[in-house]
């Protein structure tokens, strides 16, 4: 008697190549995170003028650092 072995096509990324996304999406956030930090504290430590003349008041700062865009 003899034995057939099927091979079936896989589908989707291989399990390391799954991790490697994952890491590189967790790496993309803490990126994104560091500039939105980033520009939270630019724009915290500038004075009202100079906020006026970005166009932005005190409060705005943390959506414009969140998005990185002045204006709504």
């Amino acid at each position: 008697m003899s034995t057939i072995a099927l091979s079936t096509p896989r589908r989707g990324p291989s399990p390391f190549r799954a991790i490697a996304n994952y890491l590189g999406l967790i790496a993309a956030g803490v990126r994104e995170g560091h500039a939105i930090a980033t520009r939270y504290e630019q724009l915290a430590r500038s004075s009202n003028s100079d906020l006026a003349r970005l166009g932005i008041a005190r409060a705005d700062i943390p959506q414009v650092a969140a998005t990185g865009r002045i204006g709504r």
